[in-house]
């Protein structure tokens, strides 16, 4: 990385607007390498690059591509880890209050990489914090977010499944038909995550609240619940 010509502070603002570039294959290779520098050379570049590209990698989370769109989710993971996650996880929680349900789910995915990356402990208080805004896409994208965290952490969930446990009780008495299936999928990972781990009073709890969803009439959410 020292000897790279041009130096990696001067080649990553060069990079910003191939991002733009509309063949979808150079997007991708594009974010690949931006990737690729903020894991091996992240010091070389001021922490105000690194947040601009996170601004430009929200606009890429809207990709019909599908490989464009798993490129960000990974280099938002990497430039957490370079930079710390606060700025990151306050950008991309700020991105759940958007209408369209593709970026918001892509969003979900990048903070529970950020939580991989950075350890949970740094990103669950503000999941928690952010889930108390009467906005239901926002709720809905805490709980999707969760679902994610749990399924990459698996065993690492037993040190945080109790802090989680009165928010799900209350996604899963909640009127809302979508509230109440995502939170039920945040239940199987746990329950997944935790098997054999001494946990089983907070997932026992939570089953009592996940069981009354089999009398509902939603193939998604019986689905959800079985």
């Amino acid at each position: 990385m020292t000897r790279m010509q041009p130096p990696v502070k001067e080649l990553l603002p060069r990079l910003t607007p191939i991002l733009k570039n509309r063949h979808e294959k150079v997007q991708e290779a594009c974010i690949d390498l931006v990737g690729r520098i903020a894991d091996r050379g992240a010091s070389f570049v001021s922490p105000r690059e690194w947040m601009r590209i996170c601004f430009e990698l929200l606009e890429l989370l809207k990709a019909h591509r599908k490989g464009i769109r798993r490129a960000a989710v990974n280099t938002f993971g990497y430039i957490a880890k370079a930079i710390g996650p606060q700025d990151v996880l306050a950008t991309l929680l700020n991105n759940l209050r958007v209408q369209e349900r593709q970026m918001r789910v892509c969003t979900t995915v990048a903070i529970a990489i950020v939580a991989e990356s950075c350890s949970p402990f740094t990103v669950l208080p503000a999941l928690l914090c952010e889930y108390k805004v009467p906005e239901v896409n926002v709720q809905n994208g805490v709980l999707k977010a969760l679902s994610f965290l749990f399924e990459y952490c698996g065993e690492l969930g037993r040190d945080y499944c109790y802090a989680v446990v009165t928010l799900l009780e209350d996604a899963l008495s909640d009127r809302d038909q979508v509230h109440r299936q995502t939170a039920c999928v945040v239940v199987k990972h746990i329950a997944q995550g935790v098997y054999g781990l001494s946990c089983e009073d907070a997932v026992l709890h939570l089953l009592n609240f996940v069981w009354p969803n089999i009398f509902e009439t939603s193939p998604h959410v019986i689905n959800a619940v079985m």
